[in-house]
């Protein structure tokens, strides 16, 4: 009965190992929406808590918003600075606004800054030889 207990042991290390290794590790990807990403965040914390392991709030919310790409740094900082404490889903939801609000002003950037392509007259230089 020992040996079946070290095996399991050792089953659920790995695993533990692996798991821990993903929420360290996972990052969000370019083409991913934020909900996406923290949804997969939050269960991998789930499967540590079914392994035994929690960890309270403070430390999910700042490896998520560890794992978000640099475009987000300034909901970081302005999140951070601000000392909320929401959950993770209101945390995702708060993301979501603010990855709406980053696509249209990057939009309203893009189609502003656009410069109208015209080729205007050009005049052909006639370079005459001397006789």
């Amino acid at each position: 009965m020992d040996k079946l207990a070290e095996v399991f042991n050792r089953h659920l290390t790995h695993a533990h190992y692996n798991v821990m290794s993903q929420i360290h590790n996972t990052r969000m990807s370019q083409g991913v929406s934020v909900m996406d990403h923290i949804m997969k965040m939050i269960n991998l914390f789930e499967k540590l808590k079914y392994m035994g392991m929690a960890f309270n709030l403070l430390y999910k919310t700042n490896v998520i918003l560890n794992s978000l790409p640099t475009t987000c740094a300034h909901f970081c900082m302005s999140y951070n600075i601000s000392n909320k404490d929401l959950e993770l889903t209101e945390l995702a939801n708060v993301l979501v606004e603010a990855e709406k609000t980053l696509k249209d002003n990057k939009l309203e950037v893009n189609t502003t800054d656009a410069k109208p392509y015209s080729k205007g007259k050009r005049r052909k230089r006639i370079v005459r030889g001397k006789p």
